[in-house]
This record gives structure tokens, C-alpha cells and sequence, in this order.
């Protein structure tokens, strides 16, 4: 079952392996070990956090910037170089712009790597999306000063290869294989710079930079507010260019009726197996396993996207069944170094989740908190 997870992109419990009677003890969780047997229970909800209710707009950045500061502060300790992965985004940006301030003033130096490609992607890239985050991540590296900055092209190492070499790191197969070449040849690099301790900005989607339930907007539409509703309407239809019948049906119709529709599916369309659109499982390996069973059992919807805004970030998250932490622990591993990720610090998580959505998203624009938060960290066009 765990195989047919990983292929058609469901996330899992946490616990059950690629192997057949072995089991993971779950972040979160901790294992008593005593005469009478084990017993595994969970320490940590962050799901529970209150919402926090500060006085102003900027007691929130002021409350986001000390938290964050010190998570990334308190992963710079180490004997050997500080590396930092690069893209060219807000997540690992902001990481590589708070740790070169904090190293600069220790007097310490801090490395930045970012993964280019080996020829133009303009051919073959999506126009929403960008190939080469190369120019950005230069940029970040010119605003923030005092850092070395590599970029890797993977010439090294074939996409097969890096699947190759992950399977053996992991001993099971993972998400996103496709990444596994880039990232096995920035961590070759990182090793051979004598880097001991890899920052990254892996878990920054769901919290430092939460973009505010821009795939569902029926929030902000019973909000009442007309006015921000339309503007982060516009902004998210322009964004995902999209018209406006086709941007109502992905921001307002499909999260309303989506779990409905499902539902008609199951009933009318049976053997209709909601993956077909976008997994290469085999199909006869799938219905062996009974793999649509175990999804409704459960309550797993692929794409569907809940209603409250919470719900989304926890679905990212996943509070006591992730394994990114792992996983990256793992790689650093195999390289010889220590791979820590600010963002999945457990104050940044309480924090970020207990923040107002309205802090995430306001009059149209998303990614409030950290664009405000960064403004004199990072360059504009990041």
C-alpha cells in the first residue's frame, strides 16, 4: 500500500513503510519501552494552538520577525561551514537573508547553493512558472552581501541516477523523484565545500509564507468585504491565468462542490478511480490492492481542498504524521553533513498557525505576513 502512496502522491500516516511489517514511530509521537510491552503516544498538537489576537498590523511582522530570527539562529551552530539551499522564492530566501545577518555579525561566512539547469528552459517551461531560478537567487544573494554562491547544474548525475542513489539512501522509494538528481548533486557540492550544517526552506508553504486560502476564496467572499474579495479573485485568476468562468470554477466551485461531486463519482462512476488524471499507477496493481478502498476508508479526496483556511495549512503540514524532517535528516546523512529547516521549527508552526488568516492575505494580495516581514531583507523582485 505504501508503494501505491508514494505513486499516486498521497501523503500516508506517517507510520506504515514500503516494507511489510515494518513501521515508523511518527514525528510527534514518542515510544515507551517497558517489561509489559511498547507503547507509542503523541506529544505535540500544534492543530490545537488559539488564535493569537495582537493590537496591530505590525506587532504581528515585529512577534513573526523575533520567532523567526531565533529559529534560524539557533541552527547556525556549527563546526564546520554553513551552507544555505537557494531558490529563488521567500521560503529559503528569507532563510539565507536572516542567517547572513546573524553570521555577519559573528564574522562567519555563510554558502549559498541554487540548482540551475544545463540549457534554456524558456522552450518547455509553463509561463507560470519559472525554469531557472538562477537570476533571482543571485539577487538575493547582491541584497543580503558577505555570502559565497554556488550554482550546480547537476552535470554529474542523470535524473535515473538520482533516483538511483535516493532509493539507496532511503531504502524505499519517495515523493517527487524527480527532484532526487538536483538535489543529490547540491548535496555533493555542500559535502565537498566542507559544509557541516545545510539550511533550507522545505516547510515554508503552509507557514512562514502561507499565501492565505488563495485556491479557495469562499472566506473571503462571507467575509463580506466585496471589495478584497474581487481583488483576490483578479489576482489569483491573473496569477494561474485563468479566465473568469474557469477561475470561479478552481476558487469558488470546486472547493464548495468538490466533496460533493466526489460523492456523485463513488455512486454513478464506480470504478472511476479518482488518481486516473494525473498517476501512471498501473491500474490492474491498484484494484489488486484494493488501493480505492483504503482511500475512502481513510476519508482521503485527492484534490479535494477544504473549506477552512486552517484545515488547508494543517493538510500541509500534517502535524504527527510528516516525514520531510526525516526524510531530509536522511539525506544529510549520506552526505556527511546536518541538513535543519527553520521553518519547521515547533515555535515558527505554533506561531504561523495561530496568526489571523486576515495577516496571510489582505486586500487582494497574498503572502502578507513575509512580504511585509522581509521588506529591507530581500530585493523587490523576490
Amino acid at each position: 500500500l505504501r508503494v501505491a502512496q508514494v505513486l499516486t502522491s498521497w501523503p500516508g500516516d506517517g507510520v506504515r513503510s514500503a516494507y511489510e511489517h515494518i513501521v515508523r514511530l511518527p514525528p510527534a509521537h514518542r515510544m515507551l519501552v517497558a517489561a509489559d510491552g511498547a507503547k507509542v503516544e503523541r506529544y505535540w498538537f500544534p492543530e490545537n494552538v488559539s488564535e493569537l489576537h495582537l493590537k496591530s498590523d505590525d506587532e504581528y511582522v515585529e512577534a513573526f520577525l523575533e520567532i523567526y530570527t531565533q529559529a534560524v539562529a539557533d541552527r547556525l551552530h556549527s563546526q564546520r561551514a554553513v551552507g544555505v539551499t537557494l531558490s529563488g522564492g521567500l521560503d529559503s530566501g528569507s532563510v539565507l537573508a536572516i542567517a547572513a545577518n546573524l553570521q555577519r555579525e559573528r564574522d562567519e561566512g555563510l554558502i549559498a547553493y541554487t540548482s540551475t539547469p544545463l540549457s534554456d528552459t524558456t522552450s518547455y517551461t509553463d509561463r507560470r512558472r519559472i525554469g531557472d531560478e538562477a537570476q533571482l537567487a543571485q539577487a538575493t544573494v547582491g541584497y543580503s552581501g558577505g555570502v559565497e554562491h554556488h550554482l550546480v547544474r547537476s552535470e554529474s548525475v542523470t535524473p535515473l541516477g538520482g533516483i538511483e542513489r535516493m532509493l539507496w539512501v532511503h531504502d524505499e522509494p519517495g515523493h517527487a523523484a524527480a527532484n532526487q538528481f538536483w538535489i543529490a548533486a547540491l548535496l555533493e557540492a555542500a559535502r565537498e565545500q566542507g559544509v557541516g550544517v545545510l539550511l533550507t526552506g522545505q516547510g515554508g508553504n503552509a507557514t512562514i509564507s502561507w499565501q492565505g486560502a488563495a485556491e479557495n476564496l469562499l472566506p473571503v467572499l462571507l467575509d463580506g468585504d466585496i471589495s478584497a474579495f474581487w481583488q483576490a479573485f483578479e489576482n489569483a485568476r491573473r496569477n494561474a491565468n485563468l479566465g473568469y468562468w474557469r477561475g470561479a470554477r478552481r476558487h469558488l466551485l470546486k472547493p464548495l462542490l468538490g466533496p460533493l461531486w466526489f460523492q456523485v463519482q463513488k455512486r454513478w462512476k464506480p470504478r472511476r478511480e479518482p488518481w486516473r488524471g494525473y498517476s501512471a499507477i498501473n491500474p490492474v496493481f491498484a484494484r489488486s490492492i484494493k488501493l480505492r478502498q483504503h482511500m475512502a476508508e481513510a476519508g482521503y479526496i485527492p484534490g479535494l481542498i477544504p473549506i477552512d483556511p486552517l484545515r488547508q495549512r494543517l493538510r500541509i503540514i500534517r502535524p504527527g504524521e510528516i516525514v520531510l524532517g526525516a526524510s531530509w535528516l536522511e539525506k544529510g546523512a549520506a552526505y556527511g553533513l546536518e541538513v535543519r529547516d527553520p521553518t519547521q521549527d515547533r515555535r515558527v508552526i505554533e506561531f504561523c498557525l495561530a496568526v489571523p488568516e486576515t495577516q496571510f492575505q489582505r486586500g487582494g494580495e497574498d503572502r502578507w505576513l513575509i512580504r511585509r516581514g522581509m521588506q529591507g531583507y530581500l530585493p523587490d523582485a523576490v
